[in-house]
């Protein structure tokens, strides 16, 4: 009875701590949402899910270069309610029901046995939280990727066929949400050839063959869309691509590219982890039986299916040429979360310090990135400081016409804002640049000023994506046609990324 009691008590504690942190953490999000800014990608998404509903389909294919199902189903969650706070919480949503269904996918994976653990990992990942506090496609990609695992493993081990059905259902949605969802379900095709055999791999594919006839439409766009994410001035060799790509893993699982710390820091952490790694999957080997078999088949199951995403992702980089970056691969990460039950081959007081030092450790980078809220530049500190020194009737002048977008969304002020070279009309065009000095001259003698004065307002920083007037020149420009009576970079919270905001006074004629 004693025993009982006692077992009971512990049953309770760990529930109140886990439960605990899901409300924590959960408010913890809210609270970021309400902190952070926007940066302009997430403009793009307001602007395009502002639109009717054709509109939004047509503006998802021309403009942000992907299919349209995020757009569709962001915008009619906007129709609820307007805010710009409520609109964030559809990433929280998505997120709270991909933490759901990952803790089935890893009781049905490796049974109830650490399940928890394996869901505050997840939860605390960097990538995670960052998919959760954008307004971008990401946070919806990883329920879709975590849904098609699922439902795919459903039917590996039962093959049910309602679950080949909901697998196939969710594939045409993922298909329909961004066409790197393809690699996704070639990788668990080929894991499937390589585990149950030809005849399971060629009835998959012939179920598969009306998701693929219905995913041809998309033929027509995509070679337009892929130039919205080609480099437009930098050049990679394929071997630099592929590099870049190989480095997604670590990302995932150890948020490296956020460790404030000695680059021989970062190799003690990796050599440290792949050790452990390697040392769980060796014991899993070694000690397997009837039991254990089962969980070796089904984590190779998921090396394989990883394997085969890092190489498709290689080929699909280096042939396609596109300007690679991790959130890319976010129909990988549930792959790379679901390594971490490799540990579970560990004693429990041992894997308990594994999962428990991983948490730690994603707390303290958490706490680091997050130490000042805001998404690369501060806008809602800009425009208080832009309201606090401007004029009346002064416009405030962007050198690049993309700056401006967030700005307008939290600037109170009447003063004309001006995008340069022109006003964003969120098609190919956003890119565009001043192509000279003279461009420039005979652009702002069209912008009159009631002040005599304008704010100019640029950024310090050279884009990637556009061949834009050299800074020298435009610099250049203005010290030679105005009087410069502000001067100021301003960073805000921000640590890297500053706006420079000048007043320019028009020089007394002689």
């Amino acid at each position: 009875m004693n025993h009982f009691s006692s077992k009971y008590r512990s049953l309770t504690g760990s529930n109140l701590i886990f439960y605990g942190f899901l409300l924590v953490y959960f408010m913890l999000l809210l609270y970021l949402c309400s902190q952070l800014n926007l940066w302009v990608d997430e403009t793009f998404t307001l602007d395009t899910t502002s639109r009717g509903f054709l509109d939004v389909i047509r503006q998802s294919y021309k403009f942000e270069g992907q299919p349209p199902v995020y757009f569709i189903l962001f915008s009619l969650w906007r129709n609820i309610l307007p805010g710009i706070f409520f609109a964030k919480l559809f990433s929280v949503l998505c997120i709270g029901l991909s933490a759901w269904f990952f803790y089935r996918l890893v009781k049905l994976v490796s049974g109830n046995e650490n399940s928890r653990w394996m869901l505050v990992v997840f939860l605390l990942n960097p990538f995670t939280i960052w998919a959760a506090l954008e307004m971008r496609t990401y946070s919806l990609l990883i329920l879709f990727s975590i849904l098609s695992i699922y439902f795919f493993f459903q039917y590996y081990l039962s093959q049910r066929k309602k679950y080949l059905y909901l697998f196939l259902a969710i594939s045409l949605i993922g298909l329909y949400t961004q066409y790197f969802f393809a690699l996704q379900i070639s990788a668990l095709a080929i894991s499937l050839l390589i585990f149950k055999g030809w005849k399971s791999f060629f009835e998959l594919c012939l179920y598969l063959v009306p998701v693929v006839l219905l995913f041809l439409p998309n033929l027509f766009f995509i070679r337009e869309q892929l130039t919205i994410i080609q480099p437009h001035n930098l050049i990679y060799s394929t071997v630099q691509k592929i590099i870049i790509v190989l480095h997604s893993p670590q990302n995932f699982m150890l948020a490296l590219q956020l460790i404030p710390l000695d680059k021989w820091l970062r190799w003690v952490i990796k050599i440290s982890f792949l050790l452990a790694i390697l040392f769980a999957y060796y014991k899993l080997y070694k000690t397997r039986d009837f039991t254990s078999n089962v969980l070796f088949e089904r984590l190779n199951f998921i090396l394989v299916a990883v394997a085969t995403l890092l190489v498709l992702f290689c080929l699909m980089v280096a042939i396609s040429g596109i300007l690679y970056a991790d959130r890319y691969m976010a129909v990988a990460f549930p792959f790379f979360a679901l390594l971490f039950i490799l540990f579970k081959t560990y004693s429990s007081s041992l894997r308990t310090f594994i999962y428990s030092t991983i948490s730690i450790y994603f707390i303290l980078l958490l706490m680091s990135f997050y130490q000042y809220p805001v998404k690369k530049i501060d806008y809602k500190l800009i425009v208080k400081y832009v309201s606090s020194i401007e004029h009346k009737n002064e416009p405030i002048l962007f050198y690049s016409n993309s700056l401006s977008l967030t700005f307008r969304y939290y600037y109170p002020g009447h003063n004309a804002i001006q995008p340069l070279p022109h006003e964003v009309h969120f098609d190919s065009s956003f890119m565009e640049s001043l192509k000279d000095t003279l461009e420039l001259e005979r652009l702002m003698k069209k912008i009159p000023t009631g002040s005599g004065s304008y704010l100019f307002i640029s950024d310090p920083k050279a884009s990637s994506y556009v061949v834009e007037l050299s800074r020298k020149a435009v610099d250049s420009f203005l010290n030679n046609h105005y009087h410069i009576v502000l001067d100021t970079l301003f960073f805000g919270r921000s640590r890297e990324f500053p706006l420079r905001i000048r007043r320019l006074e028009k020089p007394i004629s002689k």
